[in-house]
């Protein structure tokens, strides 16, 4: 939903994985832009027309005054150190979620395997791998219930943003569940952290797309608290204590509550 709030935004232009956003930034990291045009026209399907991010001349170009490119990019989490060399202005935004519902959620996307794309993102960032060897050899073992595999990656995922500090790209870090209880106010900070101007549509973003995004997606819907809670009855009492011993004092720093459901 936070990639959706800023590709709202006037200047912005949303790319998601499913447009093919990893083949081209691995292209365009080794000097082979290609394919952009290719990327910004697919992206552009999810706007509704009145809100196109491209000239109506024919051509596959950005409209004047779109310069922010928006990647909604999870599997980037672990390419800090790339992000950072990269001679553009790069700002992060780094929303972090209830672990509980991170898995509620994850539960839903049966359709994809998340746990063999982790191990591969991972993979190809040998640091990451060393640092996390003991819980890949977790997802190695077939027998891990999905609820303990699923609760590493978020931890794992939500461990990483002092990395980008220190190479230089201070990320804005915020609870999702702020930007439901304040969506004005956390959707200003982002802006200012981007050094955009605010944009009223940002909050009404729901407007601006259609279709779906991934994960099945609505892109018609507005931020609501309807998925927060879920996993209360989601998941078992056992589940929960289990997935807050593996979040632990990281779940405490981000005021995630230990109370039990079920």
């Amino acid at each position: 939903m936070t990639g959706q709030i800023m590709g709202a935004h006037e200047r912005a232009i949303l790319l998601d994985e499913s447009d093919g956003l990893y083949q081209w930034f691995g292209e365009f990291q080794l000097g082979k832009p290609q394919g952009f045009e290719k990327l910004i026209a697919k992206a552009n399907t999810k706007y509704r027309s009145k809100h196109s991010r491209l000239e109506n001349d024919g051509h596959k170009t950005l409209k004047k005054g779109v310069d922010c490119l928006v990647l909604k990019a999870p599997n980037l989490t672990f390419g800090f150190e790339a992000l950072a060399t990269l001679d553009y202005d790069v700002r992060i935004i780094y929303p972090i979620r209830d672990p509980r519902a991170v898995v509620a959620s994850m539960n839903k996307l049966g359709h994809i395997d998340i746990l063999a794309k982790q191990i591969a993102s991972m993979e190809r960032h040998a640091g990451i791998h060393a640092e996390f060897s003991d819980e890949l050899k977790i997802f190695g073992n077939p027998e891990t219930p999905e609820h303990i595999w699923q609760a590493h990656i978020w931890r794992i995922k939500s461990s990483i943003f002092p990395c980008f500090t220190k190479v230089g790209l201070k990320p804005f870090v915020f609870r999702y569940e702020s930007l439901i209880e304040n969506k004005r106010e956390i959707v200003r900070a982002m802006t200012k952290h981007c050094g955009l101007p605010f944009d009223g549509k940002m909050v009404r973003h729901e407007f601006i797309y259609q279709g779906e995004g991934p994960g099945k997606i609505n892109r018609s819907r507005s931020v609501d608290d309807a998925s927060v809670d879920k996993w209360k009855t989601q998941l078992s009492r056992q589940q929960q204590l289990e997935i807050m011993e593996i979040a632990g004092d990281l779940a405490r720093d981000f005021a995630y509550n230990f109370e039990y459901q079920n």
